[in-house]
C-alpha cells in the first residue's frame, strides 16, 4: 500500500485583515481528528505563517515524498480566504490584495504541487470564505474542469460556503469544521466514507441560509477517510465533548515523530551555496536568450547587460523599502538604513527651544553578502528610428537560504538631450515572486518577463506615434 499524508494549514492572525481566534482550535481539533483516525503516514501541520513558510512547507513535503508512492494527499486549511482574478487565494497571515500572488496561496498552485505525486486520491478540506469558488479561466465551471482533464485519480473538495458567502465561527471554533469532526464521530457504519461526511455537512447546514457547504467530487463515492472502530478507540473523546461546547482547546504536545516528520519536509527546500549560483547562473543564461519578436526586431536593437550587484538599480530606495516591508527570512542580502526627517513637525516640551524636528530609519539600499552576489539585469530596447522611445527592463534577484526572489519592473525613459534618453524613475514599479532555487533554472516566469517586456515596447512604439 501507498503513504497517506495529511497536511493542516491554519492562520488565526493577520498583518492586514482581521484575526479569526477560532482557527487556531480547528487545526489542533483538526489534527487530532487525523492522526485517532490512525489512517496517515504523516500529519504535517503549520499555524499562522507567511505565505513564504506556507510554500516552504508544501514544497518541502513534495520533495520528501517525491520518490513515494501515494495512496490519499489530504489537505486541509482554515483561515481567511478571497477570490480574485477569477481564482481563489488562501490568504497567509502577511496577506496583501495588492500583491495577491505573492503574499498568498493560489487554489491551482496547490494542485500543481501535489499533482505531480500523482496520489489516487486528493482531497481538500477548505474552511474560508468564499471557498465554493466556480469560476477559472475564460468561465468555465471547475466541474466541467475536471471532467475534461485532471491527473488525480479521485478528487474530493470539500468547501466551508458558496463563493458568494461567507464563512462563519465562533471566537472558538470554526462551524463547518467543527461539523465536519463531529460527522466522522458519529457515522454509524463500519467505515466513514467521504460520502458519509458530505451527506452529515448538507444536513447540518440545510437550514443556514447564510452559509451552505460547496462540493467538488470526481469520484466513485466509496472513498474511505477511515475506520470507525480505529477513529473510536483512538480518540480523545473530551476533546469532541470540548468541540460541541465550543470550549477553547489547549495545544496537543507534538511527538518526536511528529517533530522528525516536519524537519525532515523542511529539509527539501534548502540548497547547498553552490547549488543555489548553478540555479542562478541556469537562469541568468535564460535571461540572455530573451529576443524581441520579428515585428518589434525591425524597430529596435535590443540588448541584454548583466551589472554589478545593486549598483545603479533604478529606484533602489523603492526595492529596499519593499524588501524590508516583507520582512523575508533568511535574506542573503543586506538592506541599509539612513536617517530621514520627519514630515511632521514636533512642538517641544520648553516652548523656548523652537520647533523640533524628529526622524526615522528608513531603507534605501541594497547590498550583497559576500557568499553569494547575483547580478542584476539591464534589458534595453534602443530605437531605429527618432520617433520612438527607448523602453527598458530591470530584473532583479534576491537571495535567501531557501529560495529566490525575482523583482522586475519596466523602465520608461525621456529625452534627455537631442539624441540622448534618460530612465524616468518614477515610472519603476517593482513587482516580485517566490521560486524556490530548484526551480529557479526552469522558470515559465521567463516567457512571463519577456511578453511583459514585449508589451512594453510595443505599447511605448504605438503610444509615440498616436502623439505625433
Amino acid at each position: 500500500m501507498g503513504k497517506k499524508i495529511a497536511i493542516v494549514i491554519t492562520v488565526s492572525e493577520y498583518d492586514k485583515l482581521s484575526a479569526l481566534p477560532g482557527c487556531r482550535n480547528d487545526g489542533v481539533a483538526m489534527q487530532r481528528l487525523l492522526e485517532a483516525t490512525g489512517e496517515y503516514d504523516a500529519v504535517y501541520k503549520n499555524e499562522t505563517f507567511g505565505s513564504g513558510d506556507i510554500k516552504d512547507l508544501l514544497r518541502g513535503i513534495h520533495t520528501a515524498n517525491a520518490n513515494s508512492n501515494i495512496d490519499e494527499i489530504f489537505f486541509y486549511f482554515s483561515g481567511h480566504g478571497t477570490v480574485l482574478d477569477a481564482d481563489f487565494f488562501y490568504c497567509a497571515k502577511d496577506f496583501d490584495e495588492n500583491s495577491p500572488s505573492s503574499t498568498g496561496v493560489q487554489n491551482g498552485e496547490i494542485d500543481t504541487i501535489f499533482r505531480d505525486l500523482a496520489p489516487k486520491t486528493f482531497v481538500k478540506v477548505i474552511d474560508a470564505c468564499h471557498s465554493g469558488f466556480k469560476l477559472i479561466k475564460e468561465g468555465i465551471s471547475l466541474e466541467k474542469a475536471l471532467q475534461q482533464k485532471t491527473e488525480f485519480s479521485d478528487y474530493i473538495c470539500f468547501c466551508s460556503s458558496m463563493e458568494d458567502q461567507s464563512s462563519f465561527a465562533s471566537s472558538e471554533i470554526s462551524f463547518f469544521t467543527k461539523e465536519f469532526i463531529i460527522g466522522a464521530t458519529k457515522t454509524k457504519t463500519e467505515k466513514v466514507l467521504y460520502i458519509d461526511l458530505q451527506n452529515y455537512l448538507i444536513d447540518a447546514f440545510r437550514n443556514d441560509p447564510k452559509q451552505h457547504p460547496y462540493f467538488i467530487t470526481q469520484w466513485s463515492g466509496t472513498q474511505v477517510f477511515c475506520d470507525q472502530a480505529n477513529l473510536v478507540s483512538g480518540i480523545d473523546k473530551t476533546i469532541f465533548e470540548e468541540i460541541q461546547q465550543k470550549v477553547r482547546l489547549p495545544t496537543p504536545a507534538k511527538s518526536s515523530m511528529a517533530i522528525l516528520d516536519a524537519v525532515q519536509a523542511r529539509e527539501g527546500i534548502f540548497v547547498t551555496l553552490d547549488e543555489a549560483k548553478d540555479s542562478a547562473e541556469k537562469f541568468s543564461l535564460q535571461i540572455e536568450t530573451i529576443r524581441l519578436n520579428e515585428e518589434l526586431s525591425m524597430l529596435y536593437e535590443f540588448s541584454v547587460k548583466r551589472e554589478e550587484p545593486y549598483k545603479e538599480v533604478p529606484r533602489m530606495g523603492e526595492l529596499a523599502r519593499l524588501l524590508a516591508g516583507q520582512q523575508v527570512s533568511n535574506l542573503m542580502v543586506e538592506i541599509k538604513y539612513i536617517q530621514v526627517e520627519d514630515e511632521d513637525i514636533y512642538p517641544p516640551l520648553n516652548p523656548f527651544l523652537g520647533k523640533q524636528k524628529r526622524y526615522r530609519s528608513e531603507a534605501s539600499s541594497i547590498t550583497p553578502k559576500a557568499e553569494i552576489s547575483l547580478p542584476w539585469f539591464n534589458l534595453e530596447a534602443i530605437p531605429k528610428y527618432r520617433s520612438i522611445p527607448v523602453v527598458g527592463m530591470a530584473i532583479v534577484l534576491i537571495p535567501s537560504r531557501t529560495r529566490c526572489r525575482i523583482f522586475s519592473s519596466i523602465v520608461e525613459y525621456r529625452r534627455a538631450s537631442w539624441d540622448n534618453f534618460a530612465p524616468r524613475q518614477n515610472s519603476v514599479k517593482w513587482e516580485g515572486s517566490d521560486y524556490a532555487w530548484k526551480e529557479l533554472g526552469e522558470l515559465p516566469q521567463l516567457n512571463f518577463l519577456s511578453r511583459k517586456f514585449e508589451d512594453a515596447v510595443t505599447s511605448a512604439a504605438r503610444s509615440a506615434i498616436a502623439k505625433e
